[in-house]
């Protein structure tokens, strides 16, 4: 997140983030989005599981990234 890019993941299992899978074994997928404040990163927004679907879409992905301007 220090990059200040959203990151995507389509299965966390085979993901460098594995290990900090809350769930051990945890297949899902994730988007975690930057969220700044006053230019300074503040934290993520992050969505996990999509609802019917096995990964997130583009679509998905622009709409999380507009959530995480609007918190911050």
């Amino acid at each position: 997140m220090a990059s200040g890019r959203t990151v995507c993941v389509g299965d966390v299992s085979r993901s460098e983030w594995r290990e900090l899978a809350r769930r051990p074994g945890a297949s899902g997928c994730f988007l975690s989005c930057p969220v700044a404040v006053g230019g300074q990163h503040a934290g993520v927004l992050n969505l996990s599981d999509p609802l019917g679907r096995s990964v997130f879409s583009a679509e998905d992905q622009a709409l999380a990234e507009v959530a995480a301007i609007l918190v911050g």
